[in-house]
């Protein structure tokens, strides 16, 4: 049913970020479906990435957002814009938990950063449920509860950090 999952080495893994947003056109193209007929969607068909025969990155981009904070990832970056605080930066490949705070060193990257976060927001329409606001401070106090603290910025000594092109 599924034969372009045959393709696929069992226990392969992948390097680079995807979305869920990808599982309905992989799915559908697995199952013999033609993705160019799947209209306004987000995801990507992840085959190709998956058995080799496209090499990169699906997405050069990810975005998340709920309410007023967002993330955006892009590359190996990944920016976090909080309501209450200042915006945080992350090389994730470097620091997978997150705890090295690069915004200060990095301002020209933050900035980029909000400008494409920005301009992908302003493609969004506005949800209906900010109407109602009955839960936004217990979901930011949830958030920080189960979050690591991250550490003041400390020199990356030996590690070569690559930065994405600015445009």
């Amino acid at each position: 049913m599924l034969s372009g999952l045959s393709k696929i080495q069992a226990g392969s893994e992948y390097p680079y970020p995807v979305s869920t947003l990808d599982l309905l056109p992989t799915f559908f193209a697995a199952a013999g479906g033609d993705t160019q007929i799947l209209k306004n969607i987000d995801g990507v068909d992840l085959l190709p990435y998956l058995n080799g025969t496209e090499a990169g990155r699906p997405h050069e981009l990810l975005y998340w957002k709920k309410d007023a904070r967002a993330a955006i990832r892009m590359g190996d970056w990944k920016l976090i814009r909080f309501p209450d605080r200042p915006a945080e930066l992350y090389n994730i490949t470097s620091d997978i938990q997150e705890l090295d705070n690069m915004a200060a060193q990095e301002p020209e990257l933050v900035r980029s950063m909000f400008k494409t976060l920005f301009a992908w927001e302003s493609t969004l329409e506005r949800p209906r449920w900010l109407l109602q606001r009955k839960f936004e401070n217990y979901d930011i106090d949830r958030m920080d509860m189960y979050r690591k603290k991250p550490i003041d910025h400390k020199p990356t000594q030996g590690k070569v950090i690559l930065k994405p092109q600015l445009h």
